[in-house]
């Protein structure tokens, strides 16, 4: 789901069907008296231009792999996007960044960080509880990112520089919040959860874990920039602080805004 479009795929576009479906098509109207009407030849189950002589034989619907709709087939509603229900250790609020920024201490940053982990934990216990073949997969990949999430929580505990480099980028988060609304916002879950995730292999070059590709898949106006912001000052502010003397450290990130 965009903003007045939709995207839909082949497999799932109801243009293309064979024709013993599209002739199914009915629907019966609040006159029983008269014949259901059909709908299998219109839109959205028929391109409204298939039907021009110059595109008849064409066959252009069936070229596409991906298309663009003005209205939606399917609303997909948008996750919560701070749970807690059901998980006791999401019932601790989530800190904002100007607490992230002045946990100067590791156990302290812990402290803060940790009901997160805890929470996803949880959630995955009681979640993938079934035994069948997607179950064990979803578990697993589950697991694996509860691990690098460990391995970000470990990192800031352990490592002075990326703690320190962690409390600047949540302070300039912070300070460009206040600019814009005049008050401060708390992190979403979901936005320090893949900040953990990702923090030991950016911040470790050899990292085993840069093998994998950290998407965030969240609808539009949900927070994902913020998150990619956190990670990308975390980068920042790190290689400045292992740079010593150095004045120009050269291309930190490429970005490229989806819009």
């Amino acid at each position: 789901r965009g903003h007045l479009t939709s995207a839909t795929w082949r497999e799932h576009d109801p243009q293309i069907m064979a024709e013993s479906d599209r002739s199914t098509l009915f629907v019966q109207l609040d006159e029983p008296d008269k014949d259901p009407t059909p709908f299998g030849d219109a839109p959205p189950f028929a391109w409204v231009d298939s039907s021009h002589p110059g595109l008849e034989s064409e066959g252009i619907p069936s070229r596409w792999d991906l298309r663009t709709d003005h209205l939606p087939m399917i609303n997909l509603p948008a996750p919560e996007m701070n749970p807690e229900s059901g998980i006791a250790a999401w019932k601790t609020p989530s800190p904002r960044p100007s607490d992230l920024a002045h946990a100067v201490s590791g156990p302290a940053l812990v402290a803060l960080l940790q009901p997160i982990v805890d929470g996803y934990d949880e959630w995955i216990n009681s979640r993938f509880t079934g035994a069948t073949p997607i179950d064990r997969e979803l578990r697993s990949r589950a697991r694996h990112t509860l691990d690098a999430m460990r391995n970000g929580l470990n990192l800031l505990d352990a490592d002075e520089n990326c703690r320190e480099a962690f409390r600047l980028a949540n302070r300039a988060i912070g300070m460009t919040q206040t600019w814009k609304g005049g008050r401060e916002f708390p992190w979403r879950r979901f936005q320090l959860a893949f900040a953990l995730q990702t923090l030991e292999s950016v911040a470790n070059p050899d990292s085993a874990a840069r093998n994998d590709v950290d998407l965030l898949w969240v609808p539009t106006g949900g927070g994902k920039t913020e998150a990619y912001l956190l990670v990308l000052a975390f980068r920042l502010a790190l290689r400045r602080l292992e740079g010593g003397e150095a004045s120009w450290f050269g291309v930190d990130a490429m970005t490229r805004y989806t819009l």
